[in-house]
């Protein structure tokens, strides 16, 4: 071992002859024993075991990378597996040291060097980074956790001569992260320093070689690590458009399968109508056409792709057609409903059972194939956003992929809003279905929040169903006996009592019973009593919450939505409150 060149006029940054001779054999059996566990971690983590030299099974950083994927999930966008080339095997550590820097944000002092591992150097700091990871993996909840036992005997073996001497050389380096006080400089170094940041008194003939050789070692230094960062970028880039690629080929491949062995049997042997094929199944084949569309134009860039290559084009090109899944994404709580009826009859229900069965379906239900349209979208969304977080801002895909990416964010907002629109209108079909004489509730802009059945303060049960803007109350006309374990067979009727609006409404607690919450309006008051402290909070925090909205819609509507002049305050003093009875 070549002993380490002084610097003149220096410290040596570790004191490295006091630091050496103070490390015992105690602490190199220490340091061993750490060996032993974090190779037992690797092993149980990646359920494998390595046979002869621990360094030498790490060496072309395969097991490393799949450590790394295993506690974060594509930490490493590619590793070079059954290849014996170097540069590609070198790849693979440069790879899991950004992982280490980037996604578990390993500190430097505690890094090791690929020379480190894969030129057999200071294995000291490839144990203490591995260490370091452990505990990261720990903290984030990986479920194979670092133990600290004792290895057996014939596990340590001690170090003997040069190998002893290098080894303390090594753990003689070993430093934590310490905050250390500047300490005040001189009034020479500090006018030394003025003088070279101004450029004055400094003789450049006598410095310009110094100049440029830091220069050339900076710059050199730099693009190193853009290097890197750009092929890890490249790797990530080539590993997402795969992704998309075949995931839209298994997923058009799985409409395939949803028509051909569940929806073509159903209709053809007459075990669903018309009617209720359209709502099960609604526009799947259109969905289907459209994903294959996506396939071929998908299909000549992916195998053709390189490091140039664009996509982003064909999303923002499409990305409004993905309009066509608004109407199967606000039937799809209503095809599941509607599939549960039709399961009641036992002849539907035994060649579902069939078709589940068969090598096509792969024991998959009709469901699993139903929901696949309303998960893609927001698929595409992820995908595309990963794809811009490793594309390097002067590629000529960027600007165009950062557009479409934006677009399918928009498209799969609108998706979401009109899924909601669509159960909103459901649940006030349900709730009109079961008020008794009750004023038309539906308007556009109202939306359902929450409901619920108490009793009011003279014992008596109240339905309470909250709106964006109202509250309708009413009386359970009846309950039907249910048997125990079973599930109600239709909604509960309700008489309808009144309503109030929001925007004129209070809510209000009683001391003498905590679990009473009162609603008062301009010339009305409900009061109902809740079962649980937790509900009463909930429902407090709500109505709250649902009464400052509605009062700062109402202030911004001028003129008034109903139809008069005024500003939409006017709703108190204009009579616009329901006049109706308490309960």
């Amino acid at each position: 071992m070549t002993s380490r060149p002084a610097l003149r006029g220096t410290k040596s940054n570790f004191n490295l002859n006091a630091n050496v001779s103070s490390i015992t054999d105690e602490g190199v059996v220490n340091f061993l024993k750490t060996e032993f566990n974090v190779r037992r971690w690797i092993e149980e983590s990646l359920q494998i075991r390595f046979r002869g030299d621990f360094y030498e099974q790490l060496r072309n950083g395969i097991a490393l990378c799949h450590l790394a994927n295993s506690i974060s999930h594509d930490a490493v966008p590619k590793i070079q597996e059954n290849t014996k080339i170097e540069f590609k095997l070198l790849e693979n550590l440069n790879f899991f040291l950004a992982a280490l820097t980037e996604e578990f944000g390993i500190p430097r002092h505690k890094m090791f060097q690929v020379s480190d591992l894969y030129e057999y150097g200071n294995k000291v700091r490839v144990v203490e980074c591995l260490l370091a990871l452990s505990q990261v993996a720990e903290a984030r909840g990986y479920p194979t956790v670092y133990k600290t036992i004792d290895p057996p005997k014939t596990a340590i073996t001690m170090p003997r001569g040069e190998a002893l001497t290098e080894l303390k050389y090594y753990l003689a380096q070993i430093k934590e992260a310490k905050t250390v006080k500047v300490a005040r400089k001189g009034a020479v170094i500090l006018k030394t320093q003025m003088a070279l940041l101004s450029g004055k008194n400094v003789d450049f003939a006598k410095c310009e070689k110094g100049f440029i050789a830091f220069q050339s070692l900076w710059r050199g230094f730099k693009a190193r690590e853009l290097l890197k960062k750009r092929k890890r970028d490249c790797a990530y880039r080539d590993k997402i458009t795969h992704e998309i690629y075949k995931t839209e080929i298994d997923y058009v491949a799985n409409l395939e399968i949803c028509i051909n062995e569940y929806m073509k049997p159903l209709t053809d042997k007459e075990l669903l109508t018309k009617e209720q094929t359209k709502v099960i199944f609604s526009d799947i084949h259109v969905i289907r056409d459209f994903g294959q569309k996506l396939i071929n134009q998908l299909k000549p860039r992916v195998e053709n792709w390189n490091h140039h290559q664009k996509l982003g084009d064909i999303f923002f090109g499409i990305s409004e057609s993905f309009r066509v899944y608004t109407g199967y994404i606000q039937n799809y709580n209503n095809a599941l409903e509607m599939l549960e009826e039709v399961k009641k009859k036992e002849k539907v229900g035994t060649t579902l059972a069939e078709m589940r069965a068969s090598p096509a379906c792969k024991t998959f239900d009709v469901t699993y194939f139903l929901i696949m349209p309303v998960q893609r979208v927001p698929r595409y969304s992820l995908l595309l956003s990963d794809l811009v977080k490793h594309t390097w801002t002067d590629h000529p895909d960027y600007k165009t992929l950062v557009d479409a990416t934006e677009r399918m964010k928009a498209v799969a907002t609108f998706l979401n809003e009109k899924k909601r629109e669509g159960e909103n209108t459901k649940k006030f079909i349900e709730i009109m279905s079961s008020l008794e004489k009750a004023p038309p509730l539906f308007e556009r802009t109202r939306k359902f929040i929450k409901e619920g059945v108490f009793t009011t303060p003279k014992k008596e049960e109240v339905s309470i169903f909250l709106f964006t803007d109202i509250l309708v109350y009413g009386r359970p006309m009846h309950r039907m006996k249910i048997p125990i374990g079973a599930s109600p067979t239709g909604p509960l009727k309700v008489k309808y009592k009144g309503q109030m609006e929001l925007a004129n409404t209070t809510v209000g607690e009683t001391l003498s019973v905590p679990l009473q919450l009162t609603l008062h309006s301009t010339d009305n008051e409900v009061a109902f009593i809740v079962n649980s402290e937790k509900e009463r909070l909930e429902w407090y925090n709500t109505l709250n919450n649902a009464i400052k909205e509605a009062r700062d819609k109402a202030v911004d509507q001028s003129p008034c939505q109903r139809g008069c002049s005024i500003s939409g305050s006017c709703r108190a003093t204009a009579g616009h409150v329901n006049r109706t009875a308490a309960v």
